[in-house]
């Protein structure tokens, strides 16, 4: 059996970590004979193709014919009927409710197979957020549900992770009996041994995009109420670099903050190491790969964090948006070496269990089974 997957993640950023294996559970232990992996990537402007042993990677450039609504639609649906070619796939599996969603059910028409979706997030999270809908040319979030609703009910199954976006599925559509609640998975590098501490690292490290849903400005306005001593790096790239460096100088932390922009994975695991507190305001793997660290997490309690951050035992949680006490979070594992170790152990040690590739692995496999029964 052959499965056509569209995934979130570009080409080129995947590629670059070098985590073929990440496609295990995927591949759910050899139930696929070849994967086709594709990204619609909408502000690219060239395709992009590679592959490896079993997979075949493609990225489509939406952007191509130029950045309007109306050439990329263009574009996506020459990309439709390339993909509509053969071979068929036995399944369509997208990586989102939105655009691969959208994108998988019509291939899946066409080819007269079926589809299957993958729940990465909640969109009623990203409208409280932003006020506007995920998929943003439909322009109200009561058209995003009657979308989702029609997408979410026409799919042979629904994969959650972890409880919320589980539950996020069945409020908008998706058939209590084709969803499945499976487990979540990180790239592999994560669960390895943990490097040796980076000599450059400093006390707090947040890993994420220069973006305005990554709440920066929060850790930025926690640090401000944290003794002079505790530095903060950020390891991510993104739009919102400017405007960062502009909030750093006005609040006098320009020796206290660096903002190191895309840093290579070994290197992101040693500066891990070398941190004494992790924080992390938003994203489910962003957590989840600060607890395989082993070093103390501190994060907002928002989205799903606390179904794997238990306060207190694996690390600690602060109301969502409350920079003061996330500030008073991150002091206590500054100031308590003894707190620090016992969350970073505990932490790491729930994650090697409860976020398992073989779990994940297992997960896919029934899931894929029960989509194809």
């Amino acid at each position: 059996m052959n499965l056509l997957y569209l995934h979130g993640s570009t080409l080129e950023s995947y590629w670059r970590t070098g985590k073929v294996s990440y496609l295990d559970p995927i591949r759910a232990g050899g139930l696929f004979e070849s994967v086709h992996m594709v990204n619609l990537a909408p502000d690219a402007d060239h395709d992009a193709e590679r592959s490896a042993g079993s997979v075949r990677f493609t990225s489509v450039g939406l952007a191509r014919r130029g950045p309007g609504q109306l050439a990329k639609a263009r574009t996506l649906r020459e990309a439709v009927e390339r993909l509509s070619e053969p071979p068929a796939p036995d399944l369509v599996l997208a990586d989102d409710a939105n655009l691969l969603g959208l994108t998988a059910r019509w291939v899946a028409a066409r080819l007269k197979v079926r589809y299957a979706v993958c729940i990465y997030y909640d969109n009623d999270l990203h409208h409280r957020l932003t006020g506007r809908p995920a998929l943003g040319f439909l322009r109200s979030r009561r058209l995003e549900c009657a979308f989702e609703r029609w997408l979410l009910r026409g799919a042979a199954g629904v994969y959650a992770g972890n409880r919320g976006y589980r539950d996020y599925a069945l409020r908008h559509g998706a058939d209590a009996g084709r969803t499945y609640l499976g487990s979540w998975s990180v790239d592999d590098i994560f669960y390895a041994d943990p490097p040796a501490p980076h000599p450059d690292a400093r006390e707090i490290l947040l890993v994420g995009r220069l973006h305005p849903l990554k709440f920066i400005d929060d850790v930025l306005a926690a640090l401000t109420r944290l003794p002079g001593s505790a530095r903060l790096d950020v390891a991510g790239e993104g739009p919102d670099r400017a405007r960062l460096e502009g909030l750093v100088a006005s609040l006098k932390l320009g020796p206290r903050v660096r903002l190191l922009g895309v840093v290579p994975r070994e290197e992101l695991l040693a500066r891990m190491q070398g941190a004494r507190a992790i924080v992390v305001t938003q994203g489910f793997s962003s957590v989840v790969e600060a607890l395989l660290s082993g070093r103390p997490v501190v994060a907002y309690d928002h989205e799903c964090n606390a179904e794997v951050v238990r306060d207190g035992r694996t690390g600690l949680l602060a109301p969502f948006r409350d920079a003061a006490a996330l500030a008073r979070a991150l002091g206590r594992v500054l100031d308590d070496d003894g707190l620090a170790r016992d969350l970073g152990q505990e932490g790491r040690r729930r994650m090697l269990d409860e976020c398992a590739p073989s779990r994940s692995i297992d997960h896919r496999r029934r899931f894929f089974e029960l989509c194809l029964a």
